[in-house]
């Protein structure tokens, strides 16, 4: 049973607790947190926090999971859904997120066949919409110090993040609610969101040597094995830091749930589209290992950022308030 996701912070600390006030706590709907739910946060486990008496509060199927926000008896509130419902309504957004994405890369093959047709530099065709650098930079002849591959091997290519975003899906899925569930654990009941954070610092030192690497190859001209485990490896940490990103803000600000999620996927998004404009021709007229050495070193600095969220996150947080729309 994961970590409910608008779940804040609790100091259950003592185990004479007021039931009352907890069920009050998690009894007051999303984004209308009030001070001590902003300061303290809400229970998660009445077993970690050695409740001897839980009152009117709803649980897990656990038996020590508090349901928050709490279910009320309408049976069309989506918290009371069936499984089946909950999971076909995730599974339809995913599949239209995923095509999406699909749309966006299915071109991949075709940029040089395109180019040809339409009498165009590759350069402009990726700038059209497309978006795909690599394949520039894996289709250049050989001559021109490109690997030279044709659409097939490029189609092939792309497995690559392909297996790396499901294995980092899986294993941030798994490995963020098992830091949570274990924090719980250890702090008698309370859950601060700042745990979230712990999967970047390992997520960073896995996307540092992925770029290191892949601009290594590119520049090195070395064999297409190398630029495979740099590209995986810096995907598969990507996609960790993703869902632990989304979580750590999702728990941060339960009330604003839809806005914090766009916003953070417009970012993603225009960050990501942005790429096709300065990669390739910063790589021709720096060096890959200097383009890529220098956007691994970004991505070090950005470690101070989750120092000093892992360390004064609550407190920004309560000055800041919650977000209202």
């Amino acid at each position: 049973m994961g970590v409910p996701l608008d779940a804040m912070t609790i100091d259950m600390s003592q185990s004479k607790t007021n039931v009352a006030e907890i069920e009050h706590r998690c009894s007051t709907p999303p984004g209308e947190l009030d001070e001590s739910q902003s300061r303290d946060g809400v229970l998660l486990d009445v077993g970690a926090a050695h409740l001897q008496s839980t009152g009117q509060l709803r649980l897990a199927k656990d038996g020590h999971t508090v349901l928050v926000p709490q279910p009320s008896d309408d049976p069309n509130d989506p918290l009371n859904w069936s499984w089946f419902k909950k999971h076909m309504i995730l599974f339809i957004t995913a599949f239209s997120a995923f095509c999406c994405d699909f749309g966006s890369s299915a071109g991949v093959a075709c940029i040089f066949p395109q180019a040809l047709e339409w009498h165009m530099d590759p350069n402009k065709v990726n700038e059209a919409g497309i978006n795909i650098t690599s394949s520039i930079l894996f289709a250049t002849p050989t001559a021109l110090g490109g690997y030279g591959y044709g659409p097939k091997a490029l189609g092939f290519l792309y497995f690559t993040p392909l297996v790396a975003v499901v294995l980092g899906e899986v294993l941030g899925h798994f490995a963020n609610d098992w830091i949570a569930n274990r924090f719980i654990r250890n702090h008698q009941g309370r859950f601060v969101p700042e745990a979230r954070l712990v999967m970047n610092f390992f997520s960073i030192f896995l996307m540092v040597p992925g770029l290191v690497l892949v601009g290594q190859a590119l520049e090195n001209h070395l064999n297409i094995s190398a630029v495979i485990m740099g590209w995986g490896i810096f995907v598969f940490g990507t996609m960790i830091s993703v869902v632990a990103i989304t979580a750590y803000l999702l728990d941060s600000y339960p009330g604003a749930a839809c806005e914090v999620a766009g916003f953070l996927n417009f970012a993603r998004t225009i960050g990501g589209f942005a790429v096709g404009y300065f990669q390739q021709p910063w790589g021709e007229k720096q060096g890959y290992g200097t383009s890529f050495g220098i956007q691994a070193a970004i991505l070090g600095v950005a470690l101070a950022i989750l120092v000093i969220l892992y360390a004064f996150g609550k407190k920004m947080r309560l000055r800041g308030g919650q977000v209202k729309f």
